[in-house]
């Protein structure tokens, strides 16, 4: 069953650029290699048929060089919410079919295949619901657009508004387990605050390289930062960061 990486060439001074600063435009970039590395490693140990499904056609040749046994698929459509129905639409004749996100270091191990059973066991959409108000997977066994309709991509209301729209559609959903993505200084404060219990090598590795460069917000920061405040996550991130209130 395929499984898409939505992914970009790392590319310094495109690459994960709300990091810079502190971080260097070469750093973001080899961090967002790192996470895309590690993300690739964690679906291809659940499901043999990952694929790379490339926003850019100038980034193929670079993608297939970092991973030359992944098949390098182009984007279809305009925009994001395009590129993930087509994406769906067109691969769903060979099964049910997931698209991940590619900063998702150290996936549960058993996220995919539980996707794919919930599909299997006739729930129509699985979403992975992500610190952010967005998510990190999305997966069907038939194509539907319904969920993709008058998103407001790359806002806290992504999640939200895709549940509201599978409501109205009658389409049933399963969630999977909490996860982020690394975007922000936030997001890397708190990657770094589980850094001992990632499983994502090269991501590891990397942000202890880079770890003396970033102050990672202290909790309270965290607590009131704008990824937190507005979430819908904020109790249970709270409770984690021992914070009350």
């Amino acid at each position: 069953m395929p499984v898409l990486v939505v992914a970009k060439a790392p590319n310094g001074g495109t690459s994960k650029t709300r990091l810079v600063p502190p971080l260097t435009f070469a750093q973001a970039a080899a961090l967002h290699e790192a996470l895309l590395l590690d993300t690739v490693d964690d679906c291809r140990a659940q499901d043999s048929d990952v694929r790379l499904l490339c926003a850019r056609d100038e980034d193929a040749p670079e993608l297939t060089r970092l991973l030359p046994n992944v098949p390098v698929v182009a984007q279809e459509g305009s925009g994001l919410g395009d590129a993930l129905r087509l994406g769906i639409a067109r691969h769903v004749r060979y099964g049910a079919t997931a698209i991940v996100s590619s900063d998702v270091p150290g996936l549960p191990d058993s996220a995919i295949s539980t996707a794919f059973g919930a599909l299997a066991n006739g729930t129509d959409v699985v979403l992975g619901p992500a610190l952010d108000g967005g998510y990190w997977l999305v997966a069907m066994r038939e194509a539907h657009d319904e969920p993709f309709r008058d998103v407001p991509w790359s806002t806290p209301a992504v999640l939200a508004v895709t549940r509201q729209r599978c409501a109205e559609a009658g389409l049933s959903i399963v969630e999977l387990e909490l996860w982020r993505d690394v975007d922000t200084l936030v997001d890397l404060g708190l990657v770094l605050r589980d850094l001992d219990e990632l499983s994502a090598p090269r991501t590891v590795a990397m942000l202890r390289e880079l770890a003396p460069l970033v102050a990672a917000p202290p909790d309270v920061e965290l607590d009131a930062s704008e990824l937190l405040s507005g979430s819908q996550w904020r109790a249970v991130i709270s409770d984690r960061l021992r914070i009350s209130g």
